[in-house]
């Protein structure tokens, strides 16, 4: 569009495109200086830009009138925040997100901080996933995306406690405790069956029951509610009991 007007413009009035032209050229090649062909210490570069400014600033009424007859970039949207279910932008002032329905959480300080400890705690669930997955040797699907989708789930709910969590807050042992109930609850859900009392190899079973294995060695090793060896084997066992009564 820009080269159309300036071959409208030189057909109409050559000596304004001589000028355009003249002052483009003087333009670029001060933008295109750089440093260590100009030193940033010189006295003689506030003269020459000095210069060039007052020389821009003598440009004629018509020079100008052509400039702003180009058409004018857009200002870029601005959204408020993003989706915690699906990631879509959502407008300002949106109390649903517009492509999977999900609350909006307005922001206020409080709410503010409970959603900035919430992306650090599942930041910490993230790579607790990660971990556990790298001693599996199966080559069953990853069970992360699946967990990391319930525990989003929870946030809508877990606003207040969310903004009470400071530097003192343990988010490593948070991180286990949640990743051990949605494990636990995800392989008694029936789900990842292939029939009753059966779960489905070639599902994310086996790496939600790597998960349950994991989270309840560090709840041994750290004495999280009080768990020992026997507990752990207690807990496992009412898992295959919930196993071997649904799907």
């Amino acid at each position: 569009e820009f080269e159309e007007r300036q071959k409208k413009t030189a057909s109409e009035d050559p000596e304004t495109l001589a000028r355009v032209t003249a002052l483009t050229e003087q333009l670029m090649a001060c933008v295109q200086k750089t440093p260590s062909q100009q030193s940033l210490h010189s006295t003689e570069q506030p003269q020459e830009l000095t210069e060039k400014t007052t020389s821009v600033a003598s440009t004629s009424a018509n020079d100008s009138a052509l400039v702003s007859d180009l058409p004018q970039k857009a200002p870029s949207k601005s959204p408020n925040h993003y989706c915690t279910n699906c990631g879509a932008e959502l407008d300002s002032g949106s109390k649903h997100c517009n492509q999977c329905g999900t609350t909006v959480i307005q922001n206020s300080p409080t709410k503010l901080t409970a959603k900035k400890n919430l992306l650090i705690f599942q930041s910490t669930f993230e790579q607790i996933i990660d971990q556990i997955e790298k001693g599996c040797t199966d080559l069953c699907p990853s069970c992360k995306s699946v967990m990391v989708d319930e525990l989003v789930k929870l946030y809508p709910n877990s606003i207040e406690q969310a903004a009470n969590w400071d530097s003192t807050t343990d988010f490593v042992t948070l991180a286990y405790k949640n990743a051990y109930s949605i494990a636990f609850d995800l392989l008694s859900s029936g789900n990842f069956h292939i029939h009753r009392g059966t779960l489905n190899p070639l599902s994310p079973a086996p790496r939600l029951l790597r998960v349950v294995e994991c989270c309840l060695d560090y709840y041994v090793e750290h004495h999280i509610f009080d768990c020992d060896e026997n507990k752990k084997a207690e807990q496992l066992s009412i898992l295959w009991e919930n196993i071997d009564s649904v799907g």
